[in-house]
């Protein structure tokens, strides 16, 4: 299962390790073009590689809720689950606080759970010039404890060069399946962290509807009292006014 943020990369590694062109990657690399989960599959050695490519999460919360809910949405479609989450970061460009958050985003969903489960995969592996651990130290502490499988791919590189790498990222991918005895995450688990992050979101619309209102209503109230103020201090303004025409008046008078 491929998950990461928009432009990341995922479709085109998708593609890679299948060996055909299945999943769209046209557009601008930075954009998305996966806007739904969609599968492919392939026959490598004795094997049925199944590859459920995501949505990148994109830069808004509105779009995070969306994206997330697409992901549930293909996880559960596996039936058993997926064997591995294959992280997908582009070694070519600065890990931002953005970047960092994005990549925050599924182990604050998944739990610690997912680590047994993780395979971090840089793409535009020339990026990492000066070794992949330079790349790994990027990444928040939690992942850390992932960096036995991690792995960097130039998936624009040379067609041999690209089997050999799809290759060895295979061959991490058979690591953390015999280390969890060949078993998935857990569909069963997926839909109770999809129903938990539902109703979060319900929960937090709900506050963010209060909070609106509050602030509403704290905005009328600072208006109504600056109205009342200022019809006080014009009506005194105009009581002076008068005062003072009426001392003119009589002194006039007096005349």
């Amino acid at each position: 299962m491929l998950i990461g943020k928009t432009g990341s990369g995922k479709s085109t590694l998708g593609n890679a390790i299948l060996g055909k062109l299945r999943f769209n990657t046209e557009g601008n690399s930075m954009e998305s073009t996966t806007r739904s989960c969609r599968t492919g599959s392939a026959e490598i050695g004795d094997k049925t590689i199944v590859i459920l490519d995501t949505p990148g999460v994109m830069e808004t919360k509105e779009d995070e809720e969306e994206v997330m809910k697409e992901v549930f949405k293909g996880a559960i479609s596996l039936k058993s689950g997926p064997h591995v989450f294959l992280l997908v970061i582009r070694a070519d460009v600065k890990f931002t606080a953005e970047e960092r958050e994005a990549v925050e985003i599924f182990s604050s969903v998944f739990g610690e759970e997912l680590y047994n489960y993780l395979i971090v995969v840089f793409t535009h592996s020339s990026a990492c010039n000066t070794g992949i651990d330079n790349c790994i130290l990027k990444l928040p502490e939690s992942f850390q404890q992932c960096k036995e499988y991690c792995i960097a791919i130039e998936t624009g590189g040379k067609s041999q060069q690209v089997k050999k790498e799809v290759q060895q990222l295979l061959e991490v991918v058979e690591k953390v399946v015999q280390k969890n005895g060949g078993k998935c995450y857990p569909v069963e688990t997926i839909k109770e962290i999809e129903k938990r992050y539902l109703t979060s979101i319900e929960d937090n619309r709900g506050m963010r509807a209060m909070i609106k209102e509050l602030y509403k209503q704290a905005a009328d109230a600072m208006f109504n009292k600056a109205a009342d103020a200022a019809e006080g201090f014009f009506g005194k303004v105009a009581g002076l006014l008068a005062a003072l025409k009426g001392k003119i008046s009589n002194k006039s008078g007096s005349k």
